[in-house]
């Protein structure tokens, strides 16, 4: 029996009709089972019978043949074992009984135990079967970007893949926008089965389930699975919803399954958390619409004044260029900057200077056409693309502008109110340039242009006949000056500075120097200003200031180093951390350096400056002012409020100080003033013995110019220096005027 049933399991297939057919093949044949233990109990009982009838017969022979005189002792031996079989036959047969009995039984409980067992390993496999159908579905619930760009394609495979492992006949989502509600219908049949009337019938029933009592519409998307639809009329709807923030906000999904009890309640149970995962990508994907959307319009606008970005505004003219080539057009680009806007920002503050942004945008947006685009290209540059504008049109567009921006009025805190000018480029397309590229290049220097023209100006490039030229050097003095960082071929000059009584060497300056591919060295004030311009200062300071402390390290001389930064590096965090580590790298004290910036830099961003300042002395570093007094007053009334050990002259100071009265009275009392503060000077640009003796009766500290010594690719070495001719004159007499 157990051979039997162990081989028809081993045969039995993994899917739920499979195991019932196994389970009532088993069933049958234990039931064969139980049908021969009874036959046999039946014959047992029959066979019982019979054998003490035929005994009881032939005990009755044998006491007849005792009572007719016959009794001898084989008879009374035969009568003995008569009765010893008959004990014997009851025995055995109270025995057979009691074991049919229990192997009646044990069969009977095996047969229910072994439908249970079925009973179960069938409902283990219906689910099993139910979540392999499930796993189908949701397999291809992935939302990438993809199908969220294609998202009515990714629905419709979705929903696809659902019908084929749970055939529906409408699957269907009410949405509530915040608007309004919209029913989305998805027919699984051919397209026009569900009539208007039962579409609306279902928005209802689907509103009332949200608790919508308003007008719902509806849009009907077709499957084509090719199935028949029946009437949706009073048949169940499966759904599910998500409740939103308000009561009548939120979700409904759900689906239509006809004939009803098409489903079973675990297939129900299913399809349910289906819907579940359906409805959650639904808000999903709506949330991140929304995200998209947001992003989309951050990538292409600045947040400040709402205008289109200079990303986007670069896009649309290479748009621009090729629509006017395809249609033979014109077009203009009018670029914009603020007259003198730093000025505002440092005297009301940014909040104001904020403000002035957003109205220079409004008027921007007030003298555009439909069609045309307002851009603020950063800081407070402005252009706008005039689509089908020729030279004359864009012309009166901006003087139309720099009305607008002098007629508007702003207010500072204190309640006073100022106005704002600009000087604007204007270029034309093609007529002065045919790529974005030289058209934002050549918009730029006619800008520029009109500032020099006096600001508040507006400047054509038909007005500036070396534009392009201009356009053409400045960008190649921008791609000389990449090229030469990344090969490295920007080094430092030292020059140096001697103590302007012993005529000891100092210190020496690490100056930039650029080498062409020719070798040739160019001097730092050919690249100066495309660096500024183009942001290169932290890529120059790095590949100076590591070079120059290497050469520094392995000189051997104990004299000190004055590196210029560029004012980014005030606001660099890992400025500090790397130039510590290239001071151990190369085993140089900290006091040896002293970093520079120049004055006008300094009057920028005052307050980081100083606590720039106080970071370097932090760490050991001293600090100078370069150019101190070139051109700048305010410069004295920071210098009572700044940590700074050396202020260098401004060199155009220097250099006319035996000529102008004026200059060398500034000089002096620059000098004194920070022999007041205690603050060491530097005078700067000394190229001659009469002007090195002049500062020495000043008292000023340090010199430092082509008198003292040129730069040179090597540093200076301190056996090179000496007295000179400081003996000509003590220190301490009084400094002679300049002849009027």
């Amino acid at each position: 029996m157990d051979a039997k049933v162990s081989v028809s399991v081993a045969g039995a297939g993994n899917s739920p009709v499979a195991l019932e057919e196994l389970r009532r093949t088993v069933i049958g044949r234990l039931a064969g089972v139980l049908d021969s233990i009874t036959h046999s109990m039946a014959f047992e009982r029959v066979s019982g019978i019979m054998a003490q009838e035929n005994l009881g017969k032939i005990a009755q022979s044998l006491h007849l043949l005792s009572e007719a005189g016959l009794d001898n002792a084989e008879i009374i031996e035969l009568r003995g074992l008569c009765e010893r079989l008959e004990l014997s036959r009851k025995q055995l047969f109270i025995e057979r009984v009691h074991l049919s009995d229990a192997s009646l039984d044990r069969t009977v409980r095996a047969i229910g135990e072994f439908n249970t067992m079925f009973e179960l390993m069938e409902g283990a496999l219906v689910e099993r079967d139910l979540l392999e159908r499930q796993q189908r579905v949701l397999e291809h619930v992935i939302l990438s970007h993809s199908e969220f760009a294609q998202w009515d394609a990714f629905v419709r495979e979705v929903l696809l893949n659902l019908y084929v492992e749970f055939p529906f006949d409408v699957f269907y989502a009410l949405i509530n926008d915040g608007n309004a509600h919209v029913l989305r219908v998805y027919e699984a049949g051919a397209a026009g089965q569900i009539q208007r009337g039962a579409q609306k019938r279902l928005a209802r029933r689907a509103a009332d389930a949200m608790g919508v009592s308003g007008g719902v519409g509806v849009k009907v998307f077709n499957l084509d699975t090719g199935a028949k639809i029946q009437s949706l009329e009073d048949k169940p709807l499966l759904s599910v919803r998500v409740v939103g923030q308000t009561p009548r906000s939120g979700h409904l999904v759900g689906t239509a399954f006809l004939p009803e009890g098409t489903l079973n309640v675990r297939e129900q149970s299913v399809v349910r958390s289906i819907l579940t995962v359906l409805m959650i990508v639904l808000e999903s994907s709506r949330a991140l619409s929304r995200t998209v959307d947001e992003l989309t319009h951050d990538a292409t606008h600045d947040p400040l004044t709402g205008l289109y970005n200079r990303r986007h505004f670069q896009t649309m003219i290479e748009y621009e260029i090729h629509q006017a080539e395809r249609r033979a057009q014109v077009f203009s680009v009018l670029m914009l900057d603020l007259d003198d806007f730093k000025n505002i920002n440092d005297s009301y503050g940014h909040p104001v200077g904020d403000t002035v942004l957003k109205g220079v945008a409004k008027a921007v947006q007030g003298v555009i056409r439909k069609g045309d685009m307002g851009t603020r290209m950063g800081g407070d540059e402005f252009a706008i693309l005039l689509a089908e504008t020729n030279r004359d049109g864009a012309m009166r567009v901006a003087k139309k502008l720099g009305n607008a921006l002098r007629a508007r009025t702003f207010q500072e805190p204190g309640g006073h109110t100022f106005r704002v000018t600009s000087s604007i480029g204007v270029v034309c397309y093609p007529e002065d340039a045919r790529s974005a590229t030289e058209l934002l290049a050549a918009v730029d220097v006619a800008m520029y242009r009109a500032k020099k023209m006096g600001k508040d100006a507006t400047c054509s490039t038909a007005l500036v006949s070396e534009s392009l030229h201009e356009v053409q050097r400045r960008h190649d003095h921008l791609e000389d000056m990449r090229l030469a960082l990344e090969e490295k071929r920007v080094i430092p000059y030292f020059q140096p500075i001697i103590d302007c009584r012993s005529g000891a060497l100092f210190a020496s300056e690490a100056m930039a120097r650029m080498v062409t591919r020719d070798n040739d060295v160019i001097a730092a004030v050919r690249f100066i200003e495309t660096v500024e311009r183009h942001g290169l200062g932290h890529e120059l300071d790095d590949v100076i200031v590591e070079r120059a402390l290497s050469m520094l390290g392995k000189a051997g001389e104990s004299q000190c180093l004055f590196i210029n930064l560029a004012p980014q590096e005030v606001q660099n965090p890992d400025f500090l951390t790397h130039v510590g580590a290239l001071c151990r790298q190369f085993e140089i004290a900290p006091g040896r350096l002293v970093f520079e910036i120049m004055a006008r830099d300094v009057m920028v961003d005052f307050k980081t400056t100083c606590s720039f300042i106080d970071q370097l002395h932090a760490e050991g570093f001293a600090f100078a002012i370069d150019d101190f007094g070139g051109g700048s007053g305010a410069s004295i009334n920071y210098l009572r409020k700044m940590k700074v050990e050396y202020v260098k002259i401004d060199g155009s100071l220097i250099g006319s100080i035996g000529e102008s009265e004026v200059n060398w009275a500034l000089v002096q009392n620059f000098v004194r003033l920070c022999q007041d503060l205690g603050v060491h000077t530097v005078g700067k640009s000394v190229e001659s013995l009469e002007t090195l003796r002049t500062l020495r009766l000043m008292g000023v500290d340090y010199v430092q110019g082509y008198h003292p010594g040129v730069p040179q690719p090597t540093l200076p070495l301190a056996r090179d220096f000496g007295l000179g001719e400081q003996a000509t004159k003590q220190h301490q007499d009084t400094p002679q005027r300049p002849a009027e």
